[in-house]
């Protein structure tokens, strides 16, 4: 039951990353907050539906689903951001590394030292990065009907800003991580829906703040996403509930440890695919070996 668990949150990670990446291409401009704004709509009926429309409070739950709803609104947000200006590949493998977030805390605070391979590991995700880095995609070149010579910039036109934002949806999913894997191993696996109720609730105010300010800087934009990108919201918010209760699950009856470090791979492999196939990303020689290396680094950081 937990691998099966594992395996399907894999493919549903997957699908909330290529999806974020759908919303984009569809709103043009997006704002990433209503886009979480209609996520955490989804997610809170999705668990209070599983909850069976009871809602039970414990103090620890009430306490680590709130500070859960931030770091899960900034994540999604960054990680909407980094998605602009990054390909869903590399966007993807940098959130992959959101799993040392919880090996560190454990190594800080538990005392919990992990085994040669996490160094081993950590050793080729500084070689994967220099990778991706190595090397700019060059710049396409096209002809206007006229005959001029146009040149087109590249997706990642703004040079490392993709990175920076990816890096900063990876240290809010990293703790967004930590909290729930307290959360259910300290509870004894309860408290699944109240935890994600309280987070989206959270989420829900926090972007709803953050649409209301975006409103008086420009109302057309914000009346775009909603209008355009509403649909692809509300299955990214269906993908992303089943993948928390997949995840809440999966590590009451498995190690944390095997339940990422499976999800991580599998889902990787998948975006890689939907980015070749679905979004023609092309990466040169450089970006395709770093992510490769990326992509075993998260396996043997997590062996």
């Amino acid at each position: 039951m937990g691998y099966l668990a594992v395996v399907f949150a894999s493919v549903f990670n997957a699908a909330f990353s290529v999806g974020g990446e759908c919303y984009n291409r569809r709103v043009k401009q997006p704002n990433p907050f209503c886009y979480t704004l209609l996520i955490s709509v989804v997610v809170f009926f999705f668990f209070l539906a599983y909850g069976k429309f009871t809602f039970a409070y414990d103090p620890l739950t009430f306490l680590t689903g709130g500070i859960y709803g931030i770091c899960y609104c900034l994540s999604v947000a960054f990680l909407l951001l980094a998605l602009r200006t990054g390909y869903v590949s590399l966007v993807s493998l940098i959130m992959a590394y959101s799993l040392l977030i919880p090996t560190l805390f454990g190594i800080f605070f538990y005392r919990s030292y992990p085994s040669y391979l996490f160094y081993i590991g950590l050793a080729l995700l500084i070689v994967a990065v220099f990778l991706i880095g190595k090397k700019k995609a060059p710049p396409a070149e096209f002809k206007e009907p006229q005959g001029e010579r146009v040149i087109e910039e590249p997706k990642m036109k703004k040079g490392f800003l993709w990175l920076v934002f990816a890096l900063l949806a990876m240290f809010c999913n990293g703790a967004a991580s930590i909290l729930q894997t307290f959360q259910q191993t300290s509870s004894e696996g309860l408290y699944r829906s109240e935890f994600m109720m309280v987070a989206m609730i959270v989420v829900f105010a926090f972007s709803g703040v953050s649409v209301f300010i975006s409103l008086k800087k420009g109302k057309e934009t914000v009346v775009l996403n909603f209008k355009r990108g509403w649909w692809i919201a509300l299955l990214c918010g269906v993908a992303n509930a089943t993948l928390n209760l997949l995840v809440m699950i999966s590590v009451k009856l498995l190690a944390a440890q095997i339940v990422f470090s499976t999800i991580c791979g599998v889902s990787l492999v998948l975006t890689f695919l939907a980015s070749l196939f679905a979004f023609h990303e092309k990466l040169n020689k450089w970006q395709l070996a770093g992510f490769f290396v990326g992509l075993l680094s998260t396996i043997v950081m997590n062996l």
